[in-house]
């Protein structure tokens, strides 16, 4: 077991394996394991392209998974912890994706008057980079 693993639980003992194997109280559900992420998923194009690295994938799948809810609005410094990275990596990353057009950044403002960026996947650029790598594989 890691060291943050272990801290985490430590932290949270209500969350260990010992603790989610007791009986549910009257009337309440099981509860339920979070399952660890084994793989993600994100568009071929998103993998081909040679002007992105590993990270700017994992940023791309991890706004487009917020943004099926109701766009993403998630800080760098949120995306960071949940990815693991620094915060400067994951500004880096999603600047990257916008000047590739891939993301769509905007600004709103919530019902408290407090002004968000809102970052939206790009569909039209996915196709585009479609077309441009089924040209590419039919010249071979």
């Amino acid at each position: 077991m890691n060291d943050k693993y272990a801290k985490f639980l430590e932290d949270n003992p209500q969350l260990s394996d010992e603790a989610l194997q007791g009986e549910p109280l009257q009337g309440e559900d099981p509860p339920k394991k979070k399952q660890p992420i084994t793989y993600v998923k994100y568009p071929i194009q998103i993998e081909l392209d040679p002007r992105l690295d590993h990270t700017d994938a994992l940023v791309y799948w991890y706004v487009s998974l917020l943004d099926k809810k109701d766009h993403c609005t998630a800080s760098n410094e949120y995306i960071a912890k949940k990815l693991g990275k620094h915060k400067k990596v994951i500004s880096r990353s999603v600047n990257k994706l916008i000047k590739l057009g891939y993301l769509i950044k905007h600004e709103k403002h919530d019902e408290r008057g407090i002004e968000k960026r809102v970052l939206m996947i790009n569909d039209a650029a996915l196709q585009v980079r479609h077309k441009w790598l089924l040209d590419q594989f039919n010249d071979l």
